[in-house]
């Protein structure tokens, strides 16, 4: 890495050399040191907890698209050793404007959800909380590995609790080190894995050789499964229609901080719409982007703020058409087809065995996938051009699906479709650690 002004204080090569190699060292050691007393604490707080009645559990929350946890706070409540309570965190890069109301959006997920729940901000004293003396959590479950929020909410904050992870997304990437040997990933007390897979990956790529890590499932397969379809989240229209759901990804070469080059946005934008109104009789399309792609969109160097407000306010004003950018369920459970770039819905989606269509801006994209990924991305039919997509929204139409049975084999083989919930799975192995039976 070339730093004009490092190479200004210290001109000589050698020395920056050495520095630099040392302070990688140096680095290493502390974050070794880090594991080390998590790992200490963890034990004393777990044999604290032996001998008590009921456990705290506090779920963060940063945003109602990022909640993973709902079959499991559900399961929670209901037994008898739990007492659940939601803690919405602030997210706390980006200014305070959209702070705040990124937290009142959650806290009106929470109210409509019928959660239990508490703000990390104390609107009265103007302050973040402290969760050791308002709650005193035993568990903590982080919906984010990274330290994203206030120092109050950050994992190292919190190395005497019992800390537990699900990943944000079904991992498929590549990504080895940053998906799975974050010092927050060898820190917590428990990592609750997708699959066979992902194990593997972390006994090779985790410091820690993955023994924190326990295979239970995805819990968010629980809760796409149990979504039943109510015709809420889509708008009405005077006759039936096909779904289709189009969720472009917001990692825009050359425009990202992500070293992912996903997105095909700039290439289907015009497209989308297009379709949306030649099958304007026939499809109804909701418009979901990722929550980074506006703001990526805005930057003064791309689209700037008035030409992406003009695209969004085109979707909106479809007659057949919807902008969605909430909670994402309910829109899975009622649709029939997903449009995606996405890494995420790439296996979430595969749980309601509907076609779905991956958008690609190269031909060759199986590099950026691990094994899980790139099983999953074989159930998908795949788009390298315009005609690609027209094909698939025309087989959509006369329900033609040459990939239901690859989809429905995926599902038997990596979702444990075996009677038993991800929720439950984890709740037994908590109570396992706590030498109590369910």
């Amino acid at each position: 890495m070339n730093n004009p002004i490092l190479h200004k204080i210290i001109p000589f090569l050698k020395v920056r050399r050495y520095l630099r190699k040392n302070l990688r060292f140096i680095h290493k050691i502390l974050n070794w040191n880090w594991i080390r007393v998590a790992r200490k604490e963890q034990r004393k707080t777990l044999a604290k907890l032996m001998n008590k009645e009921r456990v705290k559990v506090a779920f963060f929350l940063v945003s109602p698209s990022s909640w993973k946890y709902e079959s499991l706070y559900d399961e929670m409540l209901d037994n008898k050793y739990f007492e659940p309570i939601v803690i919405i965190i602030p997210f706390t890069k980006e200014p305070d404007e959209a702070m705040h109301q990124k937290m009142k959006s959650a806290e009106e997920f929470c109210i409509k959800k019928g959660y239990k729940y508490i703000s990390g901000w104390d609107a009265q004293r103007q302050l973040f909380i402290d969760i050791t003396e308002t709650i005193n959590p035993d568990f903590i479950f982080f919906s984010h590995p990274y330290p994203i929020s206030h120092k109050n909410f950050n994992l190292t904050s919190h190395l005497d609790v019992l800390s537990c992870w699900v990943p944000y997304s079904v991992r498929q990437e590549s990504l080895y080190k940053d998906m799975f040997d974050q010092l927050y990933h060898n820190i917590f007390w428990r990592n609750y894995s997708e699959s066979a897979i992902h194990l593997k990956i972390s006994k090779s790529s985790a410091r820690n050789k993955g023994r924190n890590v326990c295979i239970t499932g995805h819990p968010i397969i629980d809760a796409i499964v149990a979504a039943k379809p109510h015709n809420g989240s889509w708008v009405p229209q005077e006759k039936p229609k096909k779904r289709i759901i189009w969720s472009p990804h917001w990692t825009i070469r050359g425009y990202a901080s992500s070293p992912l080059n996903w997105a095909t946005f700039l290439r289907y934008s015009d497209l989308m719409l297009e379709l949306a109104v030649a099958y304007e009789d026939q499809i109804q399309f909701a418009f979901k982007p990722h929550p980074l792609l506006r703001s990526v969109l805005e930057k003064d160097n791309l689209w700037g703020k008035s030409k992406t407000e003009n695209y969004f306010n085109k979707w909106q004003a479809l007659p057949n058409a919807q902008i969605h950018e909430e909670y994402y369920l309910d829109l899975f459970a009622d649709s029939d087809a997903l449009i995606h770039d996405c890494g995420s819905f790439m296996i979430e989606y595969l749980a309601l065995n509907k076609p779905v269509l991956y958008l690609q801006n190269e031909a060759d994209v199986n590099y950026r996938f691990n094994e899980y990924g790139i099983q999953a991305l074989n159930c998908h039919y795949k788009a390298l051009n315009e005609t690609d997509v027209r094909n698939f929204i025309c087989n959509l139409i006369d329900e033609k699906d040459d990939l239901r049975d690859e989809r429905v084999t995926f599902g038997k083989k990596w979702f444990m479709f075996d009677g038993e919930t991800v929720a439950t799975r984890i709740i037994n192995d908590l109570l396992t650690s706590l030498k109590r039976k369910n």
